[in-house]
């Protein structure tokens, strides 16, 4: 039973992941099937990696598999994608502890002694992936469908983030040891509304600033081309210049012919100017 309800809570779980990202990137169509039956086999895999009940396993090849499926379903840029993943993941981890705590407060007993409620385990469950769907799918709300694509986050800003993520995990981690034996968790849960909204501040801040450094790449861009365009029109212009002078001095000749032309030194004048014309 319990190995069904973590089967069901991982593929819901990468379902939930799957919405949001299908809202904020393009999809790959070759082979897509294909894709998510290896996607699903994977998920019924980490499922039995649960039952290990080793918790730095367990979040390491959940991370990987919301990775691989990332990967495997979509096209995404080179450091933006882990943002979004790292969101994500920290949704799931935030819908897990949220739904044992609220569990915890419903009853008003301790943390501890709500997770040994066996008759509550189906509720923990299904709480769990009601959560999960509700803030992965807070995500593509806030952050529009695939415009952001092409946005050029650095990589010492998801550095930053994906650092903030796991002081935020494991500070988490140890006020829920701290206060599971004395408490029933009401704290923790603001405390982890709190760190999710930081989250998706944060998350916007790096955009905002990726939208900006590209605003001012488009700028220098336009300088570049005006400078280009201004020295194409001045080399113009020096020709216009040069080929008015000639034009003024062929019409001087014009003239000087026109006074000469009934005059015998017409020919030697003419001579005179073809050869000047030849040298030319």
């Amino acid at each position: 039973m319990q190995t069904t309800l973590d089967i069901a809570l991982n593929i819901f779980s990468m379902f939930s992941g799957f919405l949001a990202l299908n809202r904020l990137y393009e999809r790959k169509t070759h082979f897509f099937p294909l894709r998510i039956l290896i996607i699903f086999i994977l998920s019924v895999g980490q499922a039995f990696v649960n039952r290990t009940g080793i918790m730095p396993l367990n979040s390491i090849t959940m991370i990987a598999l919301l990775v691989i499926m990332t990967k495997l379903l979509f096209s995404c840029s080179r450091y933006s994608f882990i943002l979004y993943d790292t969101m994500i993941a920290i949704c799931y981890f935030i819908a897990d502890i949220v739904a044992d705590l609220s569990i915890s407060v419903a009853i008003q007993n301790v943390v501890s002694t709500a997770l040994q409620e066996s008759n509550l385990i189906f509720a923990r469950y299904i709480l769990t992936i009601i959560i999960s769907f509700m803030l992965c799918n807070i995500i593509p709300i806030l952050y529009k469908k695939k415009q952001r694509t092409n946005t050029v986050i650095l990589w010492y800003e998801t550095v930053a983030y994906a650092l903030l993520a796991v002081i935020e995990i494991a500070t988490t981690a140890y006020i829920s040891h701290s206060i599971q034996n004395h408490s029933t968790g009401l704290f923790l849960i603001f405390f982890l509304i709190g760190c999710f909204a930081l989250d998706l501040y944060v998350v916007f801040v790096f955009y905002r600033l990726a939208e900006g450094r590209k605003i001012e790449q488009e700028f220098s861009l336009i300088q570049q081309q005006s400078i280009i365009q201004l020295d194409i029109y001045q080399e113009l212009s020096n020709k216009y210049k040069r080929s008015m002078r000639v034009i003024h001095d062929v019409k001087k000749h014009v003239n000087a012919l026109e006074s000469l032309i009934q005059s015998e030194r017409a020919t030697s004048y003419r001579d005179a100017l073809c050869l000047e014309l030849r040298i030319r």
